[in-house]
Parts: structure tokens; sequence; C-alpha cells
């Protein structure tokens, strides 16, 4: 009970823009219970990227303590991903960005190093079914955050198929199929985290984003189901839904947005 208490108390104090340190400190005195901690952060739009660190720093300090593990975050060089690798990064972890272009990764590992972190790169395409193997073979991952995600902004009647299957293939079945890849040595050792960036659009919708919406939404609903089958062990899926976050993703919007509403960028 008193665990929700000090749940309930970091949401009231985030959503008045107060320091939350003290609740933190309590909160990582608490064994955590298998819950969906985003519910208590999704609600807030003031501050999304400090949330997303927010959620990295109570899931390392509160569930890892000082155990270093290993991080593997998809659409790591991206805006919100480099957050996350970067948090993680500074809580002593190892991070793994992985990414479609390799000059990219290999720039934001660099960059991760030069401030001592340990950090390494790889090329991963979530909708290629190879790729998900290798990686999985690869490395031995702690922590998997599905955060690779992409954009289209149309009616549905103008919104190519091709690219509605793309939204879905990236932001569903992507992070379906990456954490069936991962899942079965996370059961093994007994321990995972699997982190889904999810979206306001996991709970609302907006129009123009028939594709996006309609992944975001399946995200979470996946994440409750593998939670459940997960149960028996120590293992833990959770969404994250930040609302708009200023990175390269949302600002390419801004055209196709400006042209659906009739007005001007």
């Amino acid at each position: 009970q008193s665990y929700f208490l000090e749940l309930d108390k970091l949401y009231h104090r985030l959503h008045r823009g107060q320091n939350v340190d003290g609740t933190f400190r309590r909160l990582a005195q608490f064994s955590m219970p298998k819950t969906d901690i985003s519910k208590t952060l999704r609600y807030s739009t003031k501050v999304p990227l400090l949330l997303l660190g927010v959620a990295t720093s109570i899931t390392t300090n509160a569930l890892y303590g000082d155990n270093n593990m290993q991080v593997l975050i998809t659409g790591g060089t991206g805006g919100i991903g480099f957050a996350i690798a970067r948090q993680f990064a500074a809580e002593g972890h190892n991070v793994v960005i992985a990414d479609l272009q390799q000059d990219a990764i290999d720039s934001k590992v660099q960059q991760l190093r030069q401030q001592g972190y340990q950090a390494e790169g790889i090329m991963l395409d979530v909708t290629d079914a190879a790729s998900i193997t290798s990686c999985a073979n690869r490395f031995q991952v702690d922590v998997l955050v599905n955060n690779a995600g992409i954009q289209h902004v149309a009616r549905l009647e103008d919104f190519p198929p091709e690219k509605w299957a793309q939204l879905i293939n990236v932001m569903l079945t992507g992070p379906a199929m990456l954490s069936r890849a991962m899942l079965p040595a996370m059961r093994q050792r007994n321990f995972g985290r699997i982190i889904n960036i999810g979206s306001i659009h996991a709970l609302v919708a907006s129009p123009f984003k028939s594709a996006y919406v309609a992944a975001k939404h399946g995200l979470l609903g996946f994440s409750k189901v593998v939670a459940l089958e997960n149960a028996d062990k120590d293992i833990t899926i959770n969404t994250i839904c930040p609302a708009y976050v200023k990175t390269p993703l949302v600002e390419r919007q801004i055209a196709d947005q400006a042209k659906e509403h009739n007005l001007t960028e």
C-alpha cells in the first residue's frame, strides 16, 4: 500500500512540476511489483523527455540496483532513443544502439564513449527476421527498449497500402518479433526487462495517422499480454506513452500536418 501511495505522490509532484528526488529515494526502498509504471508517467505532457529519464531512472535504480545490465535500444540514434541510451549509460549500464544507418550508429556510440560510457552498436532492421536473429545471437540482452518508429500523415483513402504496412511492421510486428527472439534467454536467466516506447497515440487518436495510431494501440495491448505470459519469471514488460517530443520524427510531420489541415507551417 505504501508503494502505491508513493507512486501517487510521484504522479502529482510531476504534474505540478515539483522536485521528485525524495520520492525516488523512497520508491527505491521497495521491491517493485510487476505493474505498469508508465500509468503514473504518461499523463504529463510538459516534459516528456524528462519523463523518459524518470522511467529509466526508476527502472535502473529500483529494479536493478547497482548491477551492470546490457541494454539494447532500437531506433537508438534518434531523439528519444538516444536520450534513453544516454540515460542508461549514465546509470552505468552497457548500451547497444541499434538502428539502420551504420554512420549514425558509429557517431552516437562515439559520443557516449567520449563521455566515458560503455556503448556498442549494431545495424538492425526490426522488420527482417534474419537481422533480428543475428542480433539476438550476438547480444545477451537484459533490457530491451523497443523504440524504433516512423510516421506517415495522410487520410486513409490517400494512405499508400505499402506505407501503412511498413508502419505496422516497424512499430508493432517488429517489437513483437524482437521480443520473441530475446525472451527465451531472459526466461532461462529468470530476468528481463522489456520497455516499449508507445505514444499518447496508444491512448487517444489523431486524424491522418491511422497506421501510427493502430500500431501504438496494438503495442500497448501486446505489452499487457506478454507481461501476463511471463509473470512466472522475473520479467516485466512496460509501455511508456509520451506526448509530442521535439525530435526529427515529429519535425518531419509539420509540413504534412499543415497540408492536411490547410495551415501554414
